[in-house]
């Protein structure tokens, strides 16, 4: 079973400042899981 098939519970961030470019802010959501940690963390980086 893939990991991604299941239902898992977690809290959304959105817009999370990280970085400001000029007068540019950059942003990020955060994913945050259910339950007692720890948990691993995955960092992906795509283009707008």
């Amino acid at each position: 079973m893939y990991a991604w098939s299941k239902n898992y519970k977690y809290e959304r961030i959105k817009n999370v400042a990280y970085k400001k470019v000029d007068d540019q802010i950059l942003k990020l959501d955060v994913y945050v899981p259910e339950g007692d940690g720890p948990f691993p963390s995955i960092l992906v980086v795509h283009g707008g």
